[in-house]
C-alpha cells in the first residue's frame, strides 16, 4: 500500500497579513502625528524603518503559521510535518512505539489541552501541549474529535483533520488497530 496524506490547514495567511499591515499603519500614523509640524526626512525615516521591519516579520510569521501541516500514514508508521514556527516539528511514529490508539474528543478531563508552544484558535491546535493528565502531547488538529496516540515514552500524539474518520481508518489499517475509547 502506498502512503496516504492528510492536510491540516491552520488560519488564513491573508487574515494575519492584513492584521499586521493594519497595526503597522496605525503605528506609523501615531508616530507621524506625534511629531508635530517640523517633520524632517530623518524623523520620517525613523518612523518608516520599524514599520517596514514589522511588515517583513509579519509576512514571515504569516507564511509559517498559514502553512499547512501534513500527516502521512504508511505501512507501519505515521509521520507529521509542521511549519517551523507553528508546530511541534517533524514527528514519525512507528507501530512499535505505540501503547494505545483511539478516537476521542479532546478538550476536557485527561484530554484537556494547555498550550506550551504553537497556536490555538478555536478548534485549530498545532503545537506542543500539556494534557489534563500532566503528559506532553504533540497536537496537529483542526477538529475536537481526534485520533489519540499514546506512545511508549508516555507522550501523546493527537491528530485531527477535516476528515478524522478517514485518518483513523487509514491509521487503524496500516499502523495500529484502534481500540474503543
Amino acid at each position: 500500500m502506498s502512503a496516504e496524506q492528510f492536510t491540516v490547514q491552520s488560519s488564513s495567511s491573508l487574515d494575519i497579513i492584513l492584521i499586521i499591515a493594519a497595526a503597522a499603519f496605525a503605528v506609523f500614523i501615531v508616530r507621524y502625528l506625534r511629531g508635530g509640524q517640523g517633520k524632517t526626512a530623518r524623523r520620517i525615516a525613523i518612523s518608516v524603518i520599524p514599520i517596514i521591519a514589522i511588515i517583513v516579520v509579519g509576512f514571515l510569521l504569516s507564511y509559517s503559521f498559514g502553512s499547512a501541516s501534513t500527516i502521512t500514514v504508511g505501512s507501519g508508521y505515521a509521520s507529521v510535518e509542521t511549519p517551523f514556527l507553528s508546530g511541534p516539528g517533524n514527528i514519525k511514529v512507528t507501530s512499535s512505539e505505540i501503547v494505545s490508539a483511539y478516537v476521542a474528543q479532546k478538550g476536557s478531563g485527561d484530554l484537556a489541552l494547555y498550550k506550551v508552544s504553537g497556536t490555538n484558535i478555536g478548534n485549530i491546535n498545532i503545537g506542543t501541549y500539556t494534557l489534563g493528565n500532566g503528559k506532553t502531547a504533540y497536537v496537529v488538529s483542526t477538529k475536537s474529535t481526534d485520533l489519540i496516540i499514546q506512545l511508549t515514552s508516555g507522550k501523546y500524539v493527537i491528530l485531527g483533520t477535516q476528515n478524522t474518520e478517514a485518518l483513523a481508518a487509514s491509521f487503524s489499517q496500516n499502523v495500529y488497530t484502534l481500540k474503543n475509547s
